[in-house]
């Protein structure tokens, strides 16, 4: 469950201290119809705009122009989407679930947070944007580690020996 409900909310608590701040949903579902209805209620401006599905170039600059993922989930295999974030240099800001907890590294490359305290959300979001400098870097050498060019020697050993052969290079 994305919970994106919970961004909306945070995000309406962080715009009375950031009165510019745009909030961009990439993504479609079932759920966006009552996203933008309460969006429309707890923020006055065109602030969030909702942009349905996107190809994969599209998400790449929107990620490099953001100052921070969000990713409330209530629970999370191992996206993706945060990786992406993370090689683009944009900080993740999560719940402390699943594959979540192995990427991201509080206060180094994103922030764990409670996602059903806006107050407490906004307050983290607030924190990334002052931290934005600091945390780029940071994320951009922790993808490094799930890099094709370092993940897939050990995928092909995996492979190799759950098959009972030897490998011989």
């Amino acid at each position: 469950m994305k919970q994106l409900h919970l961004a909306i909310e945070a995000f309406a608590a962080l715009k009375q201290i950031y009165p510019d701040a745009s909030l961009v949903i990439a993504g479609d579902g079932e759920e966006r119809s009552n996203l933008e209805i309460l969006a429309r209620k707890r923020i006055t401006d065109n602030s969030v705009n909702f942009l349905g599905e996107v190809d994969r170039t599209e998400v790449a600059a929107l990620l490099r122009t953001s100052v921070a993922l969000l990713m409330p989930s209530a629970a999370e295999g191992f996206p993706m989407a945060a990786i992406e974030s993370l090689a683009s240099g944009t900080p993740v800001i999560c719940s402390s679930t699943g594959g979540l907890t192995d990427l991201v590294r509080d206060g180094i490359n994103g922030y764990f947070v409670d996602p059903s305290s806006p107050t407490s959300f906004a307050a983290t979001l607030k924190r990334a944007i002052e931290d934005f400098p600091q945390l780029g870097r940071a994320c951009v050498d922790s993808a490094q580690q799930y890099s094709i060019d370092r993940v897939g020697p050990l995928v092909e050993e995996a492979l190799v020996q759950s098959s009972g052969r030897s490998t011989s290079h």
